[in-house]
């Protein structure tokens, strides 16, 4: 399926399947005052959900959405560490949430949730 980012503009086409990507960061909270345990000054912790909209045709049974909400699920298992450069995000829970049908769609999402440590 096509993905479509935050704030892009697409048109769906009735029969084909797309997934909406939303990076939502929630939070930002203190880890530590002064000097951490890791001998490291003051850092905070970030964390968000990263939510994939599964967009399947409806009518057309559950095979292919289940399909690829596993497939999404076992890319983002608990605990996996996604490394960008320096950055690291660590992956804390992937969960499917149930499915509605709206207009011609059958809307699936699936929530990663996240968090990482400022350095």
């Amino acid at each position: 399926p096509h993905i479509v980012f935050d704030n892009t503009k697409y048109e769906p086409v009735v029969g084909s399947a797309y997934i909406k990507s939303h990076f939502m960061p929630m939070q930002r909270r203190i880890k530590s005052f002064g000097i951490d345990t890791d001998g490291k000054p003051f850092r905070q912790r970030y964390d968000g959900i990263y939510q994939l909209l599964l967009n399947y045709p409806d009518s057309k049974g559950s095979g292919p959405t289940n399909t690829m909400v596993n497939e999404i699920l076992d890319k983002f298992e608990a605990t996996t560490d996604l490394v960008f450069q320096d950055v690291v995000v660590t992956i804390e829970k992937a969960e499917r949430i149930r499915g509605v049908t709206e207009g011609p769609w059958f809307k699936t999402p699936v929530q990663i949730s996240w968090y990482s440590y400022s350095k």
